[in-house]
């Protein structure tokens, strides 16, 4: 459960050109974080069920604010709720042109809503694509292979330990 926090807390800015201005849907941001922290701090299952209405009104305020699909993606998985969560990323998908990271990022989400679900074939190809993307990120941006290191390294409970350091090597050499 843990991993599946980390690997959505992504933060990724508003685009133009949504339902309303980013500006209007600040303080729903704001609550739906604080419920969070709420969460966090006291446990209480019932905060993220709040914020889980915070973030479906993020949603529905700005469709094209990649941080609040993030945001109920993880909260709908900290709730046991992976199928959905995998449907919210489609809808993201629909609603938002992703950047190359974010699509390489969504990937090891869905491949780790798949191995949670007990879809391994579909988890295994989501990881694989998911790192095929990073491959031609570091290709295209190898200022930020120390990013994609630390995002590949989030796929060890996750993928045998000698394909994230076949990985990881191959990054450091530059091929």
């Amino acid at each position: 459960m843990r991993s599946i926090v980390v690997l959505v807390l992504a933060v990724m800015a508003c685009d133009a050109g949504s339902k309303e201005s980013a500006k209007d849907c600040v303080p729903i941001i704001d609550k739906a974080a604080e419920s969070l922290q709420k969460y966090e701090f006291n446990r209480d299952s019932s905060q993220l069920d709040t914020a889980l209405l915070y973030y479906d009104k993020v949603v529905l305020c700005d469709p094209s604010n990649t941080e609040g699909h993030l945001n109920k993606i993880k909260v709908l998985a900290m709730l046991g709720r992976y199928r959905e969560s995998l449907v919210v990323i489609k809808n993201a998908y629909k609603v938002h042109n992703v950047s190359e990271a974010a699509h390489a990022h969504l990937l090891m989400i869905q491949g780790v809503l798949h191995d949670k679900i007990g879809a391994k074939d579909s988890s295994a190809y989501y990881f694989k694509e998911s790192l095929a993307v990073y491959d031609s990120l570091v290709r295209e941006h190898p200022q930020d292979s120390a990013a994609i290191i630390g995002r590949v390294e989030e796929l060890r409970p996750y993928l045998p330990d000698s394909t994230i350091t076949s990985f990881i090597k191959k990054i450091l050499r530059g091929s």
